[in-house]
This record gives structure tokens, C-alpha cells and sequence, in this order.
């Protein structure tokens, strides 16, 4: 394996090395929840020195891509956000039926003129202000969502449920504190890279390949009262969807 890496490259061993290790994970060589090879080993493999191995696994960790349990080893991350695009979905009721944990952290709460966008999709006049919810989603201690919410006014109440809103579904404290059911959504998706604002609250470095999706969601009475904006870490989501004909 030592031929792998080119010592005259001005790439850092470490980072040729995280590479490699990396393309053993996204091809499955090491499988999700699988054991990885111990430093010392993958210092034997590839030639070269503790630190450097321990660099590139650093590496790999903040990537998300594998974990360490003290005692026990390096092991290949589970894929955190799992989804079915069949029915509709909170990633707060996905987590707890895989028996994940959870937790969000709110950012910031506001109210702002949004843009004729936001307008559009909520069916705004120019002058309406809407109540913004702007927070980072984690799995297992992982940022997997960065999240921004814009509600009618009406929803700035839900101010007062901070706790709730970092630790619980938003769709059941609509419920239980404004009796407001969903009917539908619909959303897009789109792939794109992280800026240095959203890099630096996953920790990763900018251009990091993310999935962007828009949601708009609907009350009982068919009209809009939510646009939300997802940046998901594109290697930690997996989504599902059943087709028939």
C-alpha cells in the first residue's frame, strides 16, 4: 500500500492517507458500524509514522465518516439522517424510532421582512414580517442539519418554547400549543456546497458537499404557515422512496 503515497507531493501524508482510507468507506472495503484497522496496523501498511496515521483519522472523525470507543477501536459511522420520502417526515420522530440521539440548538429566534421569495411562498404582502427559527440539528453528537424557519407572525409565541424546540418534533408543539395540524408539504431538493458560515458550524471545510432542501408546509385549511431551508451534510443523510406503477 505504500506505493499509494507519493512522498514528493506538496498533499500532506496525512491528508493523501485520509483519502485513501476514505475511498475504503465510500466503496463499503469497511463497512458501516465495521471496525477499522488499529493505528499501529495502518502504520505497518502504508510506512508511515503514529502521528501521521493519528492525523488522518483526526481527519476522518471530524468528517464524521468514523468514531472511537475507548477500549474498543475506530469504527465506520452509521449514515445519521435516514428518511422515507414516501409519507411525511420529521427527523425528530425518525431519530427516536431508530433509538438515536438527538438534540438541537437554537441559534438564533427573530422577526425580519423576509425576501419576495419567502413572501411568495407564504403568500405574504411586501410588508408582512415572519418569525424566524434558525438551529443546528445533531446525531450522536453530530451537526447533520443547519436549519432556518420562517413562520407567519402569528407563530412568534413559540418563543417561549425554546426548551421544546431544541429537544422535540416542531410539528407537535404546533399541535399541542396552537392546535395546528399539518396536512402536507412539498419540497425540493438540490445539491450544494457549504459557505464559510455553515463550514465552520459543521466544522468542516468550506465547499463541503451538502444537500440543500426548501420545504413548504400546510395547515388544515390548505394555506402555507411554514417555508423552512435544510443544509444537510451530504455524507451523513440517506433518503427512500417507494415507486409503483
Amino acid at each position: 500500500m505504500k506505493d499509494l503515497l507519493d512522498e514528493k507531493s506538496p498533499i500532506p501524508l496525512y491528508h493523501q492517507l485520509s483519502r485513501i482510507l476514505r475511498e475504503k468507506i465510500e466503496r463499503e472495503e469497511w463497512r458501516e458500524g465495521e471496525k477499522i484497522p488499529t493505528e499501529f496496523k495502518l502504520c505497518e501498511e502504508f510506512g508511515l509514522s503514529r502521528g501521521t496515521v493519528a492525523q488522518a483519522l483526526r481527519e476522518l472523525e471530524s468528517e464524521g465518516l468514523i468514531y472511537r470507543k475507548q477500549g474498543r477501536g475506530t469504527f465506520v459511522r452509521d449514515k445519521k439522517v435516514s428518511l422515507d420520502l414516501s409519507h411525511f417526515y420529521s427527523f425528530a420522530k425518525d431519530m427516536k424510532i431508530r433509538g438515536q440521539s438527538f438534540y438541537s440548538k437554537i441559534i438564533r429566534m427573530n422577526r425580519e421582512i423576509p425576501s419576495k421569495s419567502v413572501q411568495e411562498k407564504l403568500r405574504l404582502e411586501p410588508q408582512d414580517e415572519v418569525f424566524t427559527i434558525e438551529r443546528l440539528r445533531f446525531a450522536d453528537e453530530v451537526p447533520v442539519i443547519l436549519e432556518k424557519i420562517y413562520l407567519l407572525s402569528r407563530f412568534e409565541k413559540i418563543a417561549s418554547q425554546k426548551e421544546k424546540l431544541e429537544k422535540e418534533a416542531i410539528y407537535d408543539i404546533f399541535f399541542t400549543e396552537m392546535g395546528v395540524r399539518v396536512k402536507k408539504a412539498q419540497e425540493e431538493f438540490e445539491v450544494v456546497r457549504m459557505n464559510q458560515y455553515e463550514a465552520n458550524l459543521f466544522k468542516v471545510k468550506v465547499d463541503f458537499p451538502a444537500l440543500l432542501v426548501r420545504r413548504v408546509t400546510f395547515e388544515e385549511s390548505g394555506e402555507p404557515f411554514e417555508y423552512r431551508k435544510s443544509i444537510i451534510r451530504a455524507d451523513q443523510c440517506r433518503y427512500s422512496v417507494e415507486l409503483s406503477v
